[in-house]
């Protein structure tokens, strides 16, 4: 009974942090230059090996200019121009029809911001942190000591780590997207989302 309450809370956590946000890397538009390639990459989805074809797109290092995508805007997408999503393993995803081939990896929202932050406090005292972070939600109880702040587009919670004086960023953020009344709940927790 333990083991099904556990499983079941952490599929529940899994799904509350779930991250299906996709950056476009790039694309192939069947043209007469490039029929040949296009049909190579198309013959290997056909045959089953669209894994290949994901291999190959992300050798060519490009990088698409356009925002990121929510994944139900890619099947929403997809439907409008008769695509099908042909290969998805968490980190990639590919959608193709016969004239165009697009590619899009699965991205993690304020992973940079996450990043920076967790740099800059590390050469920083708890109490230091707080006052350059201007943190808010101060909590002082003994032995638990955090704070929430803003940073980039982030609100974190900087725990005090006790035994040096110094702190650390929790794995769990906020995201905060323009023209949003809701974040997005990110975990970067070894265990969750790696």
């Amino acid at each position: 009974m333990i083991l099904m309450i556990t499983t079941f809370f952490h599929l529940v956590f899994k799904i509350m942090y779930k991250n299906d946000t996709l950056m476009q890397i790039t694309c192939i538009e069947r043209l007469d230059d490039n029929a040949v390639y296009f049909d190579k990459l198309t013959k290997n989805i056909q045959c089953g090996r669209a894994d290949e074809a994901v291999r190959d797109m992300v050798g060519w290092n490009a990088v698409s200019d356009l925002d990121p995508f929510e994944y139900d805007q890619i099947l929403d997408h997809a439907r409008r121009l008769n695509e099908r999503i042909v290969y998805d393993d968490g980190v990639y995803l590919l959608a193709a029809n016969n004239e165009i081939i697009v590619l899009y990896k699965y991205i993690e929202v304020g992973e940079e911001d996450y990043d920076s932050l967790r740099r800059l406090v590390s050469t920083m005292t708890y109490y230091e942190a707080l006052d350059h972070l201007k943190g808010y939600n101060v909590s002082e109880e003994f032995e638990n000591e955090y704070f929430d702040c803003n940073f980039g587009d982030i609100t974190a919670t900087i725990l005090k780590e006790n035994r040096y004086g110094g702190c650390i960023v929790s794995p769990n953020i906020e995201y905060w997207e323009d023209d949003c009344s809701e974040p997005i709940r990110v975990s970067f927790y070894k265990g969750i989302n790696k």
